[in-house]
């Protein structure tokens, strides 16, 4: 099942954390992902999916977070690319600090290596969204489609109509050496199509 299918399905049948995870591992997902959920309680979990194997994390000291490699499967490391890891430990560091909504905001929209935000599209390796939950602010969500260096945040609310239907964001692709140095720009825009007319956090 492709993980599209499976969000949709998850949003359309499970009202908290615990139900969604108890379907996740019902479903045959077809794909390397993972899968961040909050609930309106503030229960939270990522279930990462690598070669079908799925396993939850969750949160500790009251966050998780997660970047693109596997943290609860130690087999797996393979498939972790070190950038990935310092933009973890970056995050996790951050939010041990406790550091306000828009502090952390700020760390998004600082490219990497001095922030999260990664340009490498011909890589196949570069920030299409960046997700911020804050169940305890009436189900916030904090959500830039594309890098936050070069596109606006949302702020949504769980049961709140989208702002938008259809919109454009920007992709700047960086070719960058090995240990991200020197960059070079090329715009390249997206149009997104949003099918989903209301938001609804589980």
């Amino acid at each position: 099942m492709q993980v599209y299918h499976v969000i949709r399905s998850v949003l359309e049948t499970c009202q908290t954390v615990e139900e969604a995870i108890r379907s996740i591992k019902e479903m045959p997902v077809a794909s390397n992902v993972h899968i961040m959920l909050a609930d309106r309680k503030g229960e939270a979990a990522v279930i990462e999916i690598i070669d079908g194997q799925k396993r939850v994390r969750r949160p500790e000291r009251g966050y998780i977070a997660a970047t693109n490699h596997p943290v609860a499967d130690q087999t797996a490391k393979g498939m972790t690319k070190h950038h990935s890891v310092v933009r973890y430990d970056m995050l996790m560091e951050a939010l041990k600090e406790q550091r306000s909504s828009d502090s952390l905001v700020k760390l998004f929209q600082t490219e990497y290596p001095d922030g999260l935000a990664v340009h490498n599209y011909e890589e196949l390796f570069g920030t299409m969204r960046t997700v911020m939950f804050r169940p305890e602010e009436e189900g916030t969500i904090d959500y830039c489609f594309g890098s936050p260096v070069y596109n606006p945040t949302y702020s949504l609310k769980a049961g709140v109509h989208c702002l938008f239907k259809n919109k454009r964001f920007n992709f700047i692709k960086r070719i960058m050496d090995l240990h991200f140095g020197e960059v070079s720009d090329d715009p390249l825009f997206i149009f997104c199509h949003s099918r989903c007319a209301k938001f609804r956090s589980i």
